[in-house]
C-alpha cells in the first residue's frame, strides 16, 4: 500500500436506522414470553400447547423481520474493521520486522559474548591450574632435595583447590532492556522434514514416550524444564538469549 498523509475515514452504523420502530413489537413479544417461556414453566394443557406454539411463531416472524437488517450492518462494520486491520499492519508491519531483526542481532550478539566468555573462563581456570600444579611440583621437588621425600609426597598428592574463574560481561547494560534465556529443540542436523522423522524414530525406538510427549509443544517444555542437562535420542536443546524492555 503506497504511503499517503490522508487520514481515511468510514461511518458504519452499528445499528438499522429502523431499530426504534420495532421497539414496540419486541417489547410486546418479550412481556408476552415472560410467564409462558419462564425458566421452569412448563406445557400442562392443549389450550397452553397451542398458546406456546402461537407464540413462538410470532417470535420467529419478529427474528425473520429484523434479523437481517441487522446482519447488513454487522458484515459492513466487520468490512471496515478488515479495512482497519490492513492498513495498521501496511503502515505498522515494516518497523515491526526491523524491531524484530534488531532483537535478533541483539540476542545473539548476547550469545555469542557469553560462550566467548565462557571459553575465556575455561582457559582461564586452566591456566592457574597449570600454574598451580607447576608451583605444587617445584614446591615438592624442593622438598625431595631436602631430603623430606614424606613431606614431598604429601604436597603431590594435596587436591588443586582453586576459585571459580568468572570474567566480567562486556555486554553494555542498556537501560530498559533485560535478556530471558529460551530453551528450544532441534533435530540433530538441523530442522528439516526427513531429521525430524528420522529423530521420531530414534526416539520411539530409545521408548522416551512414557516419559516425554513427543510432539513440539511437549519437546519445547521439556527444554524449558530440562535446561539441555539431560540427552534425548535425536534431537539437541539449545538456549537463546531473547531481549525483553522492562
Amino acid at each position: 500500500m503506497p504511503a499517503t498523509t490522508e487520514v481515511r475515514s468510514a461511518i458504519v452504523l452499528l445499528e438499522p436506522k429502523e431499530r426504534p420502530s420495532f421497539e414496540a413489537e419486541r417489547s410486546e413479544v418479550l412481556a408476552a414470553s415472560a410467564t409462558a417461556l419462564a425458566p421452569g414453566a412448563e406445557i400442562r394443557t392443549p389450550d397452553e400447547y397451542t398458546a406456546v406454539a402461537e407464540l413462538e411463531a410470532r417470535i420467529d416472524r419478529f427474528i425473520d423481520l429484523t434479523e437481517p437488517m441487522f446482519d447488513r450492518h454487522c458484515a459492513e462494520a466487520h468490512r471496515v474493521w478488515k479495512s482497519a486491520c490492513e492498513i495498521r499492519t501496511a503502515f505498522i508491519g515494516i518497523p515491526k520486522q526491523l524491531k524484530a531483526r534488531a532483537r535478533e542481532l541483539l540476542g545473539a550478539y548476547k550469545a555469542r559474548e557469553a560462550r566467548e566468555r565462557r571459553e575465556a573462563e575455561r582457559r582461564e581456570a586452566e591456566r592457574q591450574h597449570a600454574e598451580e600444579s607447576a608451583r605444587i611440583e617445584a614446591e615438592a621437588a624442593l622438598l625431595e632435595r631436602q631430603g623430606h621425600r614424606e613431606i614431598a609426597a604429601a604436597v603431590r598428592e594435596q587436591p588443586i583447590d582453586l576459585p571459580t574463574v568468572i570474567l566480567p560481561s562486556t555486554v553494555p547494560d542498556v537501560a530498559g532492556l533485560t535478556f530471558r534465556e529460551d530453551w528450544f529443540w532441534q533435530p540433530i542436523g538441523g530442522d528439516t522434514p526427513a531429521n525430524r522423522a528420522r529423530a521420531v524414530s530414534m526416539m520411539v525406538k530409545a521408548d522416551v514416550a512414557p516419559f516425554l510427549q513427543l510432539s513440539d509443544a511437549g519437546l519445547t517444555a521439556y527444554a524449558k524444564r530440562t535446561k539441555g542437562t539431560i540427552r534425548v535420542p535425536g534431537i539437541e536443546f539449545k538456549s537463546r538469549q531473547v531481549p525483553v524492555r522492562r
